[in-house]
């Protein structure tokens, strides 16, 4: 889309806290406390990456029909 005339409205996700609704955009680091989050955030993709790769190593199927 560089280049052109064509815009996207950037994504962005809502997260309820304490009563409170706090909107996030992408790269966001306007929160008080967004270096917390995308910790917190970066630990949880960590995790699912190490689940999907010991889930797919002890992944053992025969396939063959």
């Amino acid at each position: 889309m560089k280049g052109s005339q064509i815009t996207k409205t950037a994504g962005h996700s809502f997260i309820e806290e304490g009563g409170q609704l706090h909107k996030f955009i992408v790269d966001d680091r306007s929160h008080p406390e967004s270096n917390e989050i995308f910790a917190l955030l970066d630990g949880v993709y960590e995790l699912i990456k190490l689940n999907i790769s010991s889930f797919e190593c002890h992944l053992d199927l025969d396939l063959s029909y």
